[in-house]
């Protein structure tokens, strides 16, 4: 049967095109941390709740295939900048968190934005056409493509099925690996234009999440404008809720973010690490022993084998 099914997708791939079936995909929406209920009736906001795709069980099969190739790391790293964490081998979240830590104890103005909804708005399309211009045959391109605009998606919630399946052809499915590749090449775009600029700017992204640390302020909000022209010609939203700027300072953040026209309500007196405010209970900003503790902390969990799946892109034959 598994060398049918093999049979089947290398023809799949030398076509570029998938069976109809396989576009189809269950989403289950999974409610976020934090977010408050109705009290009337307890029930939940639907922008209250995370929306993971499932596509079908052969498609994960050949994508896992394809994405544990050994070869695959190095088709990867030909083209994975060093400011990119997560969807690679021995790199990870906890690297950014460390870079940004560190980089506040130097005493540099810290910068995070996170999009909204962004696998929605990220264009198949245009990830189709990166990853062929990085050396991905156009076959396999196309067929990664063919399913990802020909989704029927059944919505599932609380143990309920809509029997009539939403047809989407424009957003990534946010469960599928390859999606999470296609949101790294997307911003790989950005990163290789913003990082030749003049800032003295030390880059870091995390799937969709992007931080940056400056050793002044005017330059991190410079880069912040540039970060969010990019989203703009990329179709992807801004979450102004999550814009955060730092220094370990406060006073010095709040005065000299202030010059460069950060909003007020943007400057914290804690880093944002991952859209998440790192501060000790009381809600005052760290101290430097607590830093020093939390760096120590860090660097022994760098250590530790890691609980993700990380996901190479396989190699190509």
């Amino acid at each position: 049967m598994w060398e049918a099914i093999a049979a089947m997708f290398r023809d799949c791939e030398r076509l570029g095109l998938a069976p109809e079936d396989l576009a189809n995909a269950r989403q289950a929406h999974i409610p976020k941390e934090g977010k408050d209920v109705r009290e009337t009736d307890g029930a939940l906001h639907a922008a209250a709740m995370r929306p993971i795709t499932v596509l079908s069980a052969l498609w994960r099969v050949w994508g896992r295939a394809r994405l544990r190739n050994s070869d695959t790391a190095e088709w990867l790293e030909s083209w994975l900048q060093p400011e990119i964490c997560g969807g690679r081998r021995n790199v990870d979240a906890l690297s950014s968190v460390i870079q940004l830590l560190e980089a506040a104890c130097d005493n540099k103005f810290i910068a995070t934005f996170d999009y909204s909804l962004a696998f929605d708005f990220t264009s198949p399309k245009l990830a189709a056409e990166i990853f062929e211009w990085l050396g991905m045959p156009i076959g396999t391109a196309n067929l990664i493509l063919s399913v990802w605009e020909s989704q029927r998606r059944v919505l599932q919630y609380a143990g309920e099925a809509n029997t009539n399946p939403e047809e989407v052809k424009t957003s990534l499915p946010q469960g599928d690996p390859w999606s999470l590749i296609a949101m790294a090449v997307v911003l790989l775009l950005p990163l290789l234009d913003l990082r030749r600029g003049p800032e003295t700017t030390d880059i870091m992204l995390y799937v969709d999440d992007r931080a940056w640390a400056s050793t002044n302020a005017s330059d991190c909000m410079n880069f912040g404008r540039k970060w969010k022209d990019w989203s703009s010609r990329l179709g992807l939203k801004e979450n102004e809720a999550k814009e955060k700027y730092y220094h370990q300072n406060y006073a010095l953040a709040l005065e000299e973010f202030a010059k460069v026209g950060a909003p007020p309500k943007t400057i914290s007196g804690a880093p944002a690490l991952l859209g998440v405010e790192l501060a000790p209970e009381t809600g005052r900003p760290f101290t430097d022993k607590e830093k020093r503790k939390s760096w120590t902390r860090l660097r022994w969990w760098q250590g530790r084998p890691a609980p993700f799946l990380y996901l190479p892109l396989a190699a190509f034959e």
